[in-house]
């Protein structure tokens, strides 16, 4: 069972979003979800929102709870520079 949540051109460089990424990864919702609330960075708000989005999808298709899902993998790819 896997739910996925795509976000595309995001104005912010891949580096930051990863810093905020790799705290997430492994953890369950309700946890990470706690995390990016309380983290200073803006890109928290930005994965929040994606996990949300994530989480939203998962329970939708397949019915679950929050508390029962977990972040098996997330990351973030270089996109389209800026001049």
């Amino acid at each position: 069972m896997e739910a996925k949540s795509r976000q595309t051109d995001i104005k912010m460089t891949a580096r930051k979003l990863r810093r905020v990424i790799n705290e997430v990864r492994g953890k369950s919702v309700v946890e990470a979800q706690d995390m990016l609330r309380f983290m200073p960075y803006f890109a928290a708000r930005v994965v929040e929102k994606n996990l949300k989005a994530a989480v939203a999808n998962a329970q939708e298709k397949y019915g679950v709870s929050a508390e029962s899902l977990k972040v098996s993998e997330i990351f973030a790819d270089e996109s389209v520079s800026y001049k």
